[in-house]
């Protein structure tokens, strides 16, 4: 199968699914790890240009962990919007692509840019299909399967499935280790450690589980956005 997960920010897919991008590549799937957004605005250190280019060679090394592929749509930092071109982008995308399984934001979620990537991949899922819609690449001939990834930060959403990561928690780590940039700027804007905050969440679903480690997920509820059974690892 083809993967694609789309987070607002370069380190969202990482810190959500990791593990179970990491478990996909493991059993042989193709994976694409997409920011919609270019992350520049998180840093009390560097400037907005310069931690742009940081961001996307640390997303670029972490997919490479997993032997997955990073593309960054470049947009602004915090200032992502839904209008026709967002829209014919994320058409593109999806053709490029050609996923089988999308996982993104649930769409109840603090940050304006998560809530409205999770609503765009949604809102877009099933318009690659239609060939009037020209586009950069032809249109494909079929709806991927949409899930949510749930989050510490979503309080009100109830997951529904799980991924148990425990084989590849390690792999995890190692990727949200690539974002050096992103653990500098928690721990100066939130007096957060990022990693250990998120091996806690995955732990909390781990729990929920029944297993040490674990991601969470709701599929979209709208045909033919869904499947029979999951197609989760």
């Amino acid at each position: 199968m083809r993967i694609m997960a789309v987070g607002a920010h370069p380190d969202d897919c990482e810190l959500r699914v990791g593990g179970t991008l990491a478990k996909y590549a493991k059993a042989g799937h193709d994976v694409f790890m997409v920011s919609a957004t270019n992350g520049e605005i998180g840093s009390n250190l560097y400037e907005m240009d310069e931690l742009a280019r940081m961001r996307k060679a640390e997303s670029t090394e972490a997919a490479k962990l997993i032997g997955a592929e990073f593309i960054c749509l470049d947009y602004r930092d915090q200032r992502f919007q839904i209008n026709e071109e967002t829209n014919m982008a994320f058409v593109d995308l999806f053709r490029y692509v050609k996923p089988d399984v999308v996982l993104t934001h649930y769409l109840d979620d603090f940050s304006a840019d998560h809530r409205l990537v999770g609503q765009i991949v949604n809102d877009i899922s099933m318009l690659p299909m239609v060939p009037h819609i020209k586009t950069k690449y032809p249109h494909t001939d079929k709806a991927p399967v949409l899930y949510y990834w749930m989050s510490s930060n979503n309080l009100t959403a109830i997951p529904e499935q799980f991924v148990d990561i425990t084989d590849v928690i390690d792999t995890k780590i190692q990727m949200l280790e690539c974002h050096k940039t992103q653990v500098e700027w928690l721990k100066y804007h939130c007096g957060r450690n990022f990693i250990e905050d998120n091996l806690v969440d995955s732990k909390f679903r781990g729990q929920q589980a029944g297993v040490e480690y674990a991601e969470a997920f709701q599929m979209v509820k709208a045909a033919p956005r869904t499947c029979c059974g999951t197609l989760l690892p």
